[in-house]
This record gives structure tokens, sequence and C-alpha cells, in this order.
């Protein structure tokens, strides 16, 4: 005798489980967020202003080059007077100290088409020790003492830690 077949099931229904897996899909998101490797999963936090400013002036030195801003022929990067002159940074930061930190950028003196570098030093040590410094690779550097640059060739010094972006 053969076996008759299993009834259809009916259309539109599912097993049940789609609404538990849902709220256990946000358990794990919810627990993850909290645990050390899940910070992305947070919202962002701000950066802190030394970081924030140099990011800033990163963006406008590269606006100042690529659009070669002050017209002068030569695709060259600017010094914060000049980024401030032309509105490419705002006048708090212009100005050099801004958020109690204060901000210092140079082009290269011997090669200013292709080097250039910043750094942002707490005005009150005591408060936040942290020193940042960028230059034209890009990368934002920190240390809990001043960064020395050579002004030559605007590159961090070895040991300096880099930070991830």
């Amino acid at each position: 005798m053969s076996e008759a077949p299993a009834p259809p099931r009916p259309r539109g229904r599912s097993c049940g489980c789609g609404l538990p897996l849902f709220f256990l899909g946000l358990l794990v998101f919810a627990v993850a967020r909290e645990l050390p490797w899940g910070e992305a999963l947070r919202s962002p936090r701000p950066l802190p202003p030394g970081h924030a400013g140099l990011r800033e002036i990163g963006a406008a030195e590269a606006l100042f080059r690529e659009a070669d801003k002050d017209r002068d022929g030569r695709l060259d990067y600017a010094t914060l007077q000049e980024l401030g002159a032309l509105g490419l940074v705002d006048p708090a930061l212009a100005s050099g100290t801004r958020a109690g930190y204060r901000f210092r950028v140079e082009p290269s003196p011997r090669a200013p088409e292709r080097r250039w570098f910043a750094t942002a030093s707490p005005l009150d040590p005591g408060s936040d020790p942290r020193y940042y410094a960028t230059s034209d690779d890009g990368w934002i550097y920190v240390s809990s003492a001043p960064i020395p640059f050579d002004a030559e060739t605007c590159r961090v010094p070895a040991g300096v830690l880099r930070l991830a972006e």
C-alpha cells in the first residue's frame, strides 16, 4: 500500500520562529555593543578637540593645494594663517587656539609642494595631556609628550603612536 501524500502547508504561514529570531537578533546586537570589540556598533563619539582640529586642517590643506586657492600657479601647502584668511578653517582655529589647544601648521620650507605638518598641543597639559600631530601622510599621531617635527622632512619621529581611523 502506498502512503497518502502529506497535506499541503497553508500558504502565508511560517513555522512561527520569525518573531523569536528577531528578538534574539536584537538581544545579540545589544550585548555586542557593550563588549570591548563592539565599539563600532555604538554611536560615534565626538573626537577630542586636538584630533578634530587636525582633521579639519588636513582637509583644508588638501583643498588649498589641489584648488590652488592662493592662485600663485603652484600646487603648494599653506600656513594656518593662509587657511584662515581664505575661510578654509573657522576663525577660532585660524587664530591658533581653539578648545584648549594651540595649533601650529607649516609647509616644509624645502618642499612646500609636497610636505606640511601640523601639531595640536594642550594649553593646560594637566587637564588633557594628549599632544597630536599630522602631516601630508594623512595620519593623526598622539603622544603624552610634545611631538617634535623635523621641519625639513615633515615626518613624525619613530615611536609616536599612529591612531587608526
